[in-house]
């Protein structure tokens, strides 16, 4: 037995890391492509003239045109691609309800404009669709280093599952990705219990977590789920070691609660792979 739950754990463990590879693959890709697309001419061509002069002007059509393509990228998954500028005004949007909304206190965009580097969120429900959504952002700056504002693209989180989906045959297994607020991202077995906690919360947890945008708002299904140890097991210190436990909302009896499993960090986001 303890060679069968050996070999197992082996097997999660380089399965695990495989799908955690693709999903940092992912974030890293974006990562890089926002880094570079800030820096087009066009867009900082936009954010150089004076706010009265933007509308109506050649260079905002011709920004609205590259963000266009570059939401083609993914147009499933990608809902915004954006330019704010230095005051966190949209100025250009493929989501065109959202321009001129001012977005200075989002953390996507301070991080930008406060460290100067490209960053990404953790699943966050947006304010403006209600969605559970993933957002990147780099600084956008002149040739001489002036911060003038900020590039944003915005992900619906189900492409998280997407990916999830076409690196691992979850036919014969389950998937979870846990964040860093023991909040489940993916559940391959049962999609259902995404953006639920891992562990119990009381009202109060469950209002502090909708004000930091942690849950989604209004919901008819619980906000959390309680896996027995599963936030303990999947601690930082534990990682890599197997462990056991019930991961199926409808499973009652011994036999099916008694599922093997094993958890890796990502590398680009502190959220926990679990096989």
């Amino acid at each position: 037995q303890a060679a069968l739950i050996n070999a197992a754990s082996q097997s999660q463990v380089a399965s695990a890391a495989q799908v955690a590879a693709s999903l940092d693959a992912f974030v890293q890709n974006n990562l890089d492509a926002l880094r570079t697309e800030a820096q087009i001419g066009d867009i900082i061509e936009l954010l150089e003239l004076p706010p009265n002069q933007r509308a109506g002007s050649e260079v905002l059509e011709s920004t609205n045109d590259i963000l266009s393509a570059f939401k083609q990228k993914n147009p499933v998954y990608i809902t915004s691609y954006a330019v704010f500028d230095s005051s966190g005004v949209a100025i250009a949007d493929t989501a065109v309800d959202e321009v001129g909304l001012v977005k200075l206190e989002r953390e996507y965009f301070k991080q930008a404009r406060d460290t100067g580097l490209p960053y990404v969120s953790e699943v966050l429900a947006s304010p403006v669709t209600g969605d559970m959504s993933l957002y990147f952002s780099a600084p956008i700056r002149n040739p001489v280093g002036d911060f003038l504002g900020v590039l944003r693209v915005r992900y619906d989180s189900e492409i998280l599952q997407q990916i999830v989906s076409t690196h691992f045959d979850y036919e014969t297994g389950l998937v979870m990705v846990v964040s860093t607020d023991n909040v489940l991202l993916v559940h391959t077995a049962d999609t259902d219990l995404a953006y639920r906690s891992i562990v119990p919360l009381n009202a109060d947890q469950i209002a502090a977590m909708q004000q930091a945008l942690i849950l989604p708002g209004e919901s008819e299904d619980p906000y959390f789920i309680d896996f027995a140890d599963f936030a303990a097991n999947i601690a930082p210190e534990k990682l890599g070691q197997v462990f056991f436990g019930e991961f199926h909302e409808q499973h009652t009896d011994e036999a099916t609660s008694r599922e093997q499993a094993n958890a890796v960090r990502m590398d680009t986001r502190p959220w926990v792979v679990v096989i």
